[in-house]
């Protein structure tokens, strides 16, 4: 983020690893759309994300993958910026009260089923009680899987679990909903191997992740009631929206010219483009020609020539 001309310079990171603070600011970004709940089972899920690069789809995943595509989906993005009043107006306070409006203008009457997700912070409190507690919360299945929980695992014939039957066994399990009896194995393999008192300790990081996370993990009940396991939509919208166009290279931004181009970004990939601009073609025109609105209330007396 680019500093205002009245802030004091940089003083030196002196020894501090990282960036400097204050230098990237958070955007919350939220998406919403409709789909047709995909009853899936675990070999399902394990075939097409085991599928060798040149191997083709099977037809029945093909077809899914068709028929379940997101449906009316929007998004939103805001930065925390500063308010008239010398406030300033959060981030959360602004998508999370979008998604109930967006979740109540779809589903007025309360008869559907919604699932939600999110990554990094997580703010479900600022959102209306029916967004969040109509669907289930639960833990993306990849992040569960992924090397930030897993990674650097010692119980391995190649010290890597995501490669080989080892990372597809875990994987199946984990969708078969069997997270507790993951987490005994886990525990069992590291008291009958020689291990460091490192390599215990990221078992036991492990292990306690899964802990934590076992009442959000009930990936079989998930996938037999057809809801999604995974986060790659909102995953999918915080690259497209944010990183793809404000994080390239050299780039600096104020807060308002980021917030400006979110905003455009949104309103682009919402396919509301065209209102948009017939919106601001009208609000331009009144401020630059206000009288003209005098001219279509006045009642002239004299006729206009033909």
């Amino acid at each position: 983020m680019r500093k205002p001309a009245e802030a004091p310079s940089i003083q030196a990171h002196d020894g501090h690893r990282g960036p400097p603070k204050d230098r990237k600011k958070m955007a919350i970004v939220g998406a919403v759309y409709d789909a047709q709940p995909q009853v899936r089972t675990a070999e399902q899920v394990l075939q097409s994300l085991f599928r060798g690069p040149l191997e083709p789809k099977a037809p029945a995943e093909a077809a899914a993958a068709q028929k379940n595509k997101p449906i009316a989906k929007a998004v939103r993005a805001s930065l925390t910026q500063a308010a008239a009043n010398d406030g300033e107006i959060n981030a959360r306070d602004v998508i999370f009260p979008w998604l109930g409006e967006q979740v109540c203008q779809r589903d007025p009457a309360g008869l559907s089923r919604w699932w939600r997700s999110w990554m990094g912070r997580s703010a479900c409190g600022a959102m209306p009680r029916r967004c969040w507690a109509s669907g289930p919360g639960w833990k993306s299945w990849i992040s569960c899987m992924s090397p930030k929980s897993c990674g650097n695992w010692p119980i391995s014939s190649t010290n890597r679990p995501n490669t080989g039957s080892g990372w597809m066994g875990m994987s199946f399990y984990s969708c078969r909903g069997q997270a507790r009896g993951l987490t005994a194995w886990f525990r069992h393999e590291a008291k009958t191997r020689p291990l460091s008192s490192a390599d215990r300790r990221k078992v036991e990081a492990v292990c306690g992740y899964f802990e934590k996370n076992w009442e959000r993990m009930r990936y079989d009940e998930y996938l037999a009631a057809g809801y999604p396991i995974a986060s790659g939509v909102i995953e999918g919208a915080c690259r497209h929206v944010v990183k793809d166009r404000l994080e390239r290279t050299g780039m600096h931004w104020t807060v308002a010219g980021a917030q400006a181009m979110l905003q455009l970004r949104c309103i682009a990939i919402n396919q509301q483009w065209d209102d948009f601009t017939a919106f601001r073609v009208r609000r331009e025109s009144e401020r630059l020609y206000p009288q003209t609105t005098l001219y279509e209330v006045e009642d002239w007396p004299i006729p206009q020539a033909a």
